[in-house]
Order: C-alpha cells, then structure tokens, then sequence
C-alpha cells in the first residue's frame, strides 16, 4: 500500500512546515485548500502554525523513508521543537539525558498564551533567501514566542501587510506571501522595511535563535532549576544560603524594562506578576512559560553556550556545600571529614566575599561573614592572615584599573539621556539600564568587574535610570494629550486605559501633584520641564503614603479572590469558595476614596 506523494519541498534550513506546505500548495496547482490538507493530512483545514501540528505523523507516512525517521526530521528541522525539548523532560527523568524527541511530543503545549495564530517576516531574510536559494521562505527562528526582531539583520518582523494591514496569517489558511503579491499589490521589497532598532530585543531573539539550532537534549527539571539557583547564587543573588528569588526578579525585571516583559510575556501584561518568577516545578519545566526561561536563561548566562556548558559540568557546587574533594577521604576519620569540610566552606565564603568587593575592608568583611572569619580566626589563623588579613599578599584583592574609554562613555550615557527625555513623539518608554547600556558600543554588564573597569559609567548610568513612579507620570501626561486629540472625556478610567498605569496609581500621582487633568488637557506643555516643576525628577520616588492594601477593611482581598501561584496550581489544587458570612455582608460598605 503506497501512500508516498509525488513530491514535496525539501527543506530549506531553518524552514517552518507552515511554509514548506504552503509552497505543496502553490506547486502542486491545487484549487482549494481543503484539497491539498486532505493530500498531506487526510482530513480538514486545522492550524499549522502551532508548536507541533497534530496532523503531522499523518505527513511524515507519505514521505519516502521510515515514517519514524521522517517524524524525526520534521519535528527538529521544521517545528518549533528543539526550542521547547529542553524543558520537556519529566520529573522522573533523572539522569538519562537522550531521549527520543518523538517520544515527548505529548508533552509539550500546542501554543503559547497570547502568541499565536500570526507569521512574521523579515523582509531583509526574503531577499537573502531569493539569492541564495532561488526562492524566500518562512523562517522558525521569526515565529519564536516573543520574538519581534531578526536576530540576523536587526530589522523589525512584519506580520502584516504595511500597506492595506490584512494579516499574513488567517485561521485555518496557508501563505501566499512572499511568493504571491498581496491583495493590494504590495510584494515584500526591502525598501519598504520599517526602521527602528531595539537592543534588548535583539539580544532575546539571537538567544531565542541558538536556543533553537542548540537542539539541547531534554534536562530533568531538578538539574535545570538547581542550574539557575547556582548561577544566581554566583551573581549574589542571595538570602542567608537561598536564593534571593525577589531580588533576581526585580534585577531582571530593570534589565529588560517593563514594555518589553509586558511584550515578550502575557501573564506579565495582564498584571499577573505574583509568583512571577519561580525557581521550582509541578511535573516539567515547562510549569514555567518557554518566555520566561528564555528571558531568564539569557540574564543569567548571556548566550546558549554558556549554558549548555554549564548544564554539562552540573555548576559549581553551591554556597555550603563542601567540597567533593574531601569526601571519603582514604584512612581519614569522620571527625577529621567535618572539620575539613568546616575549613573549605569558611574559607570559600570569606574568598568568594572578596572577589564580588575587591576594594572592601577587613572591617567590612567581619560585619559581612562574621562566623566565617570567627572561624577561621580560632582553627585557621595562619591562612586567614595570608589571604585575608594581609590585603597585599591575597590574589583576591587585585584591583582593576579605569578603562580608557569611562570618561567618553559616561559623556555618551549623559546626552543620550538627555536626548531620551526631550523626545516627546509616541508613547513614552522608561528609561531603563537596559536602554542606557545599549547608547553604548561596547557590550557591558554589571557584573564579571564591567563596574570597576567602568567605574563613571555605571555612575552616570544608575543616576540617569528613570524610576518607576516618574516613567508612570509621563505616561499620565501622554495619556491626557492623546485623549484631548480624540475628543474623549478626561477622566481617571480613561487615563488609566490609554496609559497602561494602574487606575490608584493614576489617582496617587494626581493627588500628589495637585494637577487638574481638565485644565491640563488645555495646554501645549513639555512633559519633562512640566515634572520637574512639579517636583518630580527623573528619579522621583513615588508619593509617600503608607500602603493601605497591607491593612484590613474595605480594601483586603479575601483568599478567594487571590490569584493562584499558576493555572496549573489552579487546576490541580482548586479550592472551594468560602462560604459568606451573612452577617458582615448584610452590613452597607461604604465606597472607598483615593
């Protein structure tokens, strides 16, 4: 029984299967599309543009070839796969790391949450591929979740057509771009390219693009997490001996800049943010959206390599744990085993303490790991005061001279944070570390030394770092600007709306500053002069008020209401409402005021 095709496109590299079908399509002369889904799948029109089709076992036993090894190839050369196969291991996978990807395809979720059911191009990749190839195709590095921009050209993706915007994609419906012209003519060219390049998101999608063509085999979720927690720990990311999760997220967080989370991940942009970032899982990684690994991966490890090479080596052991050196130790009592792995956890602290502050005094060191150095200084003397106690003598305390280029690059950070406020056109975007660190040419970081070599620069970076509270009144402002240009009502819950800042935050502010939002609607202001006389700069801190939500009252949120740790602890563990206390709710609430 021969059910082979008569032909089918080969692969081009990095091709997705939505456009190795749609050019089936084109070629074969079908009229309909339900023709040509019932030659490849054998049953109706369904969306390709999933992370994995459901019909495509069906595909891979028409093509020549064992329909194993076909499988195979479809799922790593034309899905989106080897992108999720790192976190698909199960929790019982412990240690066998070479599982068969057509063995965990069950596993994997069929779309990501707010982003699906849309193609993007890169129109500087179709003329690429028209010279290389003869003709342009859809590439998976473009349709990763989150991805906005070519990792290989710079240039933003489209997912429209930019002259009359009928979307490349419609549900249940193959592509016709590039190969076909667009209903109203237009044809990808790159001269129609829009312009406008984003650093941070640049770095996610190059990341997101090795991830990808990485093909890592799938980790166990305990060894991926015990990873992170190691690196953090390795980036002083620290409570006592854990991981200081609330401090990593808020570093990531200021890394990225809230527009770009909020683009890049759903649940962010949807306020759903407690719990946001966790360091455990239910039955897979995956417990945690494929956005979130990437954003978090890329800050921790700045490229795929890095990674990988760490997974490999399973970290650097971490902070308390003895060393494996000196375990078993032939012919040592147990005694002797404990206090030298006593000695090697003192002295990796107090040295580890050194390094991340070269510059630090002895005094400083004593408030910082007081029972280390006590220690030491009752069973280890001698090799506390060679390395520690004589600053001189120690490896850890060399210094890192400015680098040449501090000066220019302080100067640089200073007008372009000057330029960045006085650009009043569109809506507004903080101005974040992120941002601040991309004005420059040289890729830094705030850690590996980049603060010492770079000392002014940092300096002028983290003064010129907009805060949250000054970033929410420019947006106010911008808001009530756009509603006067539309003629709609100013008030606070269509400031809000068109702002994005939360409808008490909206209410804070404007209290604060005693602004008539009306009045203000009137007037052509600057937006940062206007701050600054309103006694906000660019650092402002935000209204002191004491937070009323910490209290109980009209304003508590009863556990009901309160958003689960995920949908997956929701579904497993629901919880019945509680019943109401007629009581209380027969008593009258009066409204609560801001």
């Amino acid at each position: 029984m021969n059910h082979q095709l008569p032909f089918f496109p080969s692969s081009l590299p990095d091709e997705t299967l939505l456009s190795r079908v749609s050019r089936y399509h084109l070629l074969s002369g079908n009229k309909t599309i339900p023709v040509t889904f019932d030659e490849l799948f054998g049953k109706p029109p369904f969306p390709l543009e999933q992370i994995v089709p459901l019909g495509i076992e069906v595909l891979a036993t028409k093509l020549p070839g064992e329909q194993r090894d076909e499988l195979k190839k479809l799922l790593l050369e034309n899905t989106l796969l080897p992108l999720f196969l790192p976190y698909l291991a199960p929790t019982r996978v412990s240690t066998n790391l070479t599982v068969d990807p057509s063995e965990v395809v069950s596993h994997i979720p069929r779309r990501v949450v707010g982003m699906h059911g849309e193609a993007h191009l890169c129109l500087e990749c179709v003329r690429d591929d028209q010279r290389a190839y003869g003709v342009p195709y859809w590439h998976r590095s473009h349709q990763i979740p989150g991805v906005s921009i070519c990792w290989k050209h710079r240039t933003p993706l489209l997912d429209s057509c930019p002259v009359c915007g009928c979307p490349f994609l419609l549900s249940k419906k193959l592509l016709g771009i590039p190969w076909q012209p667009c209903r109203c003519a237009w044809q990808p060219n790159v001269a129609s390219l829009p312009s406008g390049q984003d650093s941070i998101a640049h770095e996610y999608a190059l990341f997101a693009h090795d991830l990808l063509i990485g093909n890592l085999p799938p980790i166990p979720p305990q060894h991926l997490f015990t990873t992170y927690k190691e690196r953090a720990i390795q980036l002083d990311f620290t409570r006592g001996s854990m991981v200081a999760v609330e401090q990593l997220q808020d570093a990531i967080i200021d890394h990225y800049g809230e527009p770009f989370i909020k683009e890049v991940d759903a649940a962010y942009a949807s306020a759903r943010r407690k719990n946001w970032l966790r360091l455990t899982s239910y039955q897979s990684a995956l417990d945690t959206p494929i956005t979130r690994h990437i954003l978090l991966s890329l800050y921790l490890f700045g490229g795929v390599e890095q990674l990988s090479h760490q997974l490999r080596n399973g970290g650097k052991k971490m902070k308390g744990e003895p060393s494996s050196e000196l375990q078993g130790a032939n012919g040592a009592s147990k005694d002797t085993e404990i206090s030298l792995q006593q000695k090697e956890f003192h002295r990796s602290k107090v040295l580890k303490a050194k390094q991340r502050r070269p510059t630090t005094t002895i005094q400083a060191l004593w408030k910082q790991s007081f029972k280390s150095m006590s220690w030491l200084y009752d069973n280890d003397l001698t090799w506390l005061q060679k390395h520690v106690l004589q600053p001189q003598t120690a490896t850890s305390t060399k210094t890192i001279g400015p680098a040449a280029d501090d000066e220019r690059f302080a100067a640089k950070v200073d007008n372009f944070s000057r330029t960045y406020f006085a650009n009043n056109s569109g809506k507004p975007l903080r101005l974040t570390i992120g941002r601040l660190m991309g004005c420059i040419e040289k890729r830094l970081r705030t850690f590996y030394g980049d603060r010492e070599r770079f000392p002014l620069t940092f300096e002028r970076i983290d003064y010129h770092t907009e805060s949250l509270w000054h970033f929410r009144a420019r947006r106010i402002l911008w808001a009530i600007d756009e509603l006067q240009a539309l003629g709609e009502m100013i008030s606070t819950a269509n400031i809000a709306s068109v702002s994005g800042v939360s409808f008490h935050w909206v209410n804070d502010i404007v209290d604060y500053c005693e602004w008539h939002c009306e009045t203000l609607a009137l007037q052509s202001i600057d937006i940062p002069s206007f701050l600054l006389r309103s006694g906000i700069p660019h650092n402002w801190p935000g209204p002191q008020r004491p937070d009323l939500q910490i209290n109980g009252g009209r304003r508590h949120i009863s556990q009901v209401q309160m958003e689960p740790k995920s949908y997956l602890d929701f579904i497993l563990n629901p919880e019945p409402r509680k019943p109401h206390n007629w009581a209380s709710r027969s008593r009258k609430r009066q409204p609560t005021s801001f």
